[in-house]
């Protein structure tokens, strides 16, 4: 125990005499700590205690600590007030000031080490680890932040335990401070409010997922449904872009970039018909038409729409031509109550009734607020990923027919097929999509026209759609899937 009797004597074990700041407070803004300690019991030998800070320790681990990561927080709360392109944002000054306290407990940890202060060290290193996570979640956002708050909290959590652990049980060696009981909070507030967001967006689309699922049951249990299914896979598997890879929107290779051997190589072929527009050979930026710089993906969405808006005229008349080949359907704008399910025709029917086309519902290009929700929610703002700003849809009565279409899609020389989503398979993750099913094509255009006009490198969508499941996308159930979208922020 603590308390001993030797030589007629009681003896009480107090410790070491160890300091510790604990900040302003009644009780005083130093305290000191009793840790089990092993005395000398040679004869005349002593043991020398540091009963005040050194400089360097005291200013490193508690002045600079705490101003690195209070004012750069202050001036990120106040730089929504400032409207300035030159002022860094205020995620930028979070990531500065946890960089900066990241140095600061580096400079304690070498500082204590060095002057025999082991309990400070042990409190610096274990805090280094925790502001290291922290400074991750900031400079990577998203959900990244959550989890990197989660690895900060478990690392504080454990770094509590295990110094209380290594030094007296029985007194306050090592607490939790406001901030670190804060960041607690505010990460199990957070997962507690996203848990109960995923659970209400289930159980919204709950029913649409079962009408779903019963569509795909009952067409794959039939005979030849089964065997379209089955076959559609072995299409898909065939053509070999199935498999998950990084798709992206790139920009046109530059000659001028190439090795020497390469870029005589390109010139030789273009020179005498000057493919290259005037002011681009003049600036010597030699771009390469239909070759895709694999290292210079889109940055600008503004450049990504207006490649766009051209991809979406080309591919418009392509969508029609694969539809009277194939027997595919359009949607038709009778459907004015949210209610009411929508009427599909086939456009080989409607193509030469003038007024029949013009009551056709094709998709437009995606909305610049839906664009901009995807790239901060889920894209990390990078518009490369975008690749249905240009979207169609077609729907077939049976599987042989979106078969077809599919084959046809990939066979047609003026366009080159990237990925392909078999949405329609059965090891496919229904709950991902609330149960809807497609066939989803990512594609370009690369005929003659989109080189010319610059557009051959955008990547478009094409879903293949059955009937069925296209009659089921009301307005109310588009609704629906919104708020469920809204709720899991994706």
């Amino acid at each position: 125990g603590d308390t001993a009797r030797w030589c007629g004597a009681e003896w009480r074990r107090v410790g070491g005499t160890h300091w510790r700041f604990r900040g302003s407070s009644a009780q005083g803004v130093w305290e000191f700590l009793q840790i089990k300690v092993s005395l000398p019991t040679t004869r005349g030998a002593l043991e020398t205690w540091l009963l005040i800070p050194s400089w360097p320790l005291f200013h490193w681990y508690y002045v600079l600590l705490n101003m690195t990561i209070g004012i750069p927080h202050f001036i990120a709360g106040l730089r929504r007030f400032v409207k300035h392109s030159m002022i860094p944002s205020a995620q930028e000054f979070m990531v500065i000031g946890w960089f900066g306290a990241c140095v600061c407990v580096v400079n304690s940890i070498v500082t204590s080490g060095m002057l025999g202060v082991t309990h400070v060290m042990m409190e610096s290193l274990f805090g280094f680890f925790g502001f290291l996570c922290v400074l991750c979640a900031c400079a990577l956002q998203g959900r990244t932040f959550m989890y990197g708050m989660w690895v900060y909290c478990v690392v504080t959590f454990a770094s509590f335990v295990g110094l209380r652990i290594s030094w007296d049980v029985t007194i306050r060696a090592s607490t939790l401070n406001f901030a670190q009981i804060m960041a607690a909070l505010l990460v199990l507030g957070v997962t507690a409010l996203r848990l109960r967001a995923m659970r209400w967006s289930k159980k919204l689309l709950w029913q649409d997922q079962i009408h779903y699922n019963n569509i795909w049951k009952s067409l794959y249990e039939s005979e030849d449904g089964k065997t379209c299914i089955e076959h559609l896979e072995k299409v898909v598997r065939m053509i070999g872009l199935d498999a998950p890879k990084d798709c992206k929107q790139h920009l046109r290779l530059r000659a001028d970039e190439l090795a020497p051997s390469l870029q005589q190589k390109y010139l030789s072929q273009v020179s005498g018909n000057r493919a290259i527009y005037p002011l681009f050979w003049d600036l010597q930026h030699w771009y390469i038409a239909s070759r895709p710089d694999p290292k210079r993906a889109f940055t600008s969405i503004d450049q990504l729409y207006a490649g766009s808006a051209i991809s979406h005229l080309l591919l418009l008349d392509k969508v029609k031509e694969w539809a009277d080949r194939t027997a595919g359907m359009v949607e038709l704008s009778a459907a004015m109550h949210r209610d009411q399910q929508p009427k599909f025709v086939r456009w080989s029917h409607i193509k030469e009734d003038l007024m029949m086309r013009e009551r056709v519902r094709w998709t437009s290009m995606k909305r610049h607020k839906r664009a901009m929700e995807k790239l901060v929610r889920s894209y990390g703002n990078a518009p490369s990923l975008l690749l249905d700003v240009t979207r169609f849809c077609l729907v077939f009565e049976d599987m042989s027919s979106l078969t077809n279409c599919l084959g046809i899609i990939v066979t047609d020389e003026n366009v080159r097929v990237e990925r392909v989503k078999n949405r329609m398979s059965p090891a496919y993750d229904f709950s991902e999509t609330g149960g809807y099913r497609d066939v989803c094509v990512n594609l370009r255009m690369t005929g003659q026209q989109a080189m010319c006009l610059g557009a051959e490198l955008v990547i478009c969508e094409v879903q293949l759609l059955m009937l069925d499941f296209a009659r089921l996308k009301t307005a109310a159930g588009h609704l629906r899937y919104v708020q469920v979208r809204n709720s899991r922020g994706t």
